[in-house]
């Protein structure tokens, strides 16, 4: 991946206060979580079938780095089946194509409030796109998921239906962020004419693309045609790749500042049952004098005066607590220790094999 990207930022990236994209592999993203904090963060991924890699991405990715917006296309959803597939804490947007073929959906925070953009939202040939506008940290938020089928719709097309999108955005006064699989290699840039003038349309109406490293490889390629764009240049504070195997497509994510936090918080209550809290609940009933209630004459009074100091005593020795849990901890309760470290073993075997790929013809001894 690095042999395929400029080794230095461009000058257009130093000029403009660009981050210098980020390679992170995927067992190293719960170290990550933290950044998530003061944060909004825009992620997309093709997901190459939402039915088929909802898991996935669960264990891969949400369970320990949950964006504030999550974009995925190729959903493959149906108005139908879209209810089950949900997020916690998350609500769902989706602009399903019902022939069974892409899809583009949106994942956000629950905590914020969304107003649908339904004329920027269509399903034409070649391109889907979805479109919302979102209130976070006192200002508007365009974020907008984009699918383009290249065997559709031709680049120049393409960015003749862009710029009809372009067209219904205040790009003046909103903070706009438009990402997707637009199978665009922008690693052709200086190559393809037309590449060239799609990526100089983009940065006519002030969106910069912030993913500069590949975003798909495979056997001897690697191209970048993910992407996200967007007029906050100067305010995104870091821009990544994810190598994860959730879908052929790796996920990538922007950054960006907010004065004040807006996620759910996952709060649990619990009682501490240590061999501690049992001995001293023990030693608690055997000097408690229970001659009163012995001498109770009714059976139900002298079970009701029992039942109230067997309760009291519980409660002292055993009291609720309650805990934030941090998004590292709020995981799927079936995910093992031991799950977790061949989860963590399986990300490091495929960042190994994206390093060094085999091929049928090789042997294992």
């Amino acid at each position: 991946l690095q042999q395929c990207s400029p080794r230095n930022r461009s000058d257009l990236q130093m000029r403009m206060n660009i981050p210098e994209c980020q390679i992170i592999p995927g067992d190293e993203l719960p170290r990550h979580s933290a950044s998530l904090r003061n944060n909004f963060t825009c992620m997309a991924l093709n997901i190459a079938s939402l039915k088929e890699n909802f898991l996935s991405l669960q264990i891969n990715i949400t369970d320990h780095f949950a964006p504030t917006v999550l974009g995925l296309c190729e959903t493959k959803l149906t108005n139908e089946l879209q209810d089950l597939y949900n997020l916690s804490g998350y609500n769902l947007y989706t602009n399903n194509n019902m022939s069974n073929k892409g899809g583009v959906c949106l994942f956000i925070n629950d905590r914020l409030t969304v107003v649908p953009r339904p004329e920027l939202s269509f399903i034409r040939p070649g391109i889907e796109t979805l479109f919302v506008d979102v209130y976070c940290d006192n200002e508007v938020k365009t974020i907008g998921m984009v699918y383009r089928r290249a065997s559709e719709i031709s680049v120049e097309n393409f960015s003749l239906e862009m710029n009809e999108i372009f067209g219904g955005i205040d790009v003046a006064h909103n903070k706009v962020y438009i990402m997707g699989d637009f199978n665009v290699n922008l690693l052709q840039y200086h190559r393809l004419n037309s590449v060239a003038d799609y990526c100089n349309n983009f940065i006519s109406h002030g969106m910069y693309p912030l993913i500069t490293k590949p975003t798909r490889t495979a056997a001897g390629s690697a191209t970048l045609i993910d992407n996200i764009f967007t007029n906050d240049v100067n305010c995104v504070t870091r821009s990544a790749v994810i190598i994860s195997d959730v879908s052929d497509h790796y996920p990538i994510f922007i950054q960006k500042p907010i004065s004040h936090e807006y996620r759910n918080p996952t709060v649990i209550t619990y009682r501490k049952y240590n061999d501690r809290n049992i001995q001293n609940f023990k030693e608690a009933l055997r000097a408690y004098d229970f001659n009163e209630i012995l001498s109770t004459v009714n059976s139900n009074d002298a079970f009701t005066q029992f039942h109230s100091v067997l309760i009291e005593l519980f409660e002292e020795h055993f009291p609720l607590i309650t805990k934030e849990l941090s998004h590292k901890q709020a995981k799927n309760p079936w995910m093992t220790p031991g799950l977790l470290v061949s989860q963590k073993e399986k990300d490091r075997l495929f960042r190994r094999y994206k390093r060094h790929p085999i091929t049928c013809r090789d042997e294992f001894n």
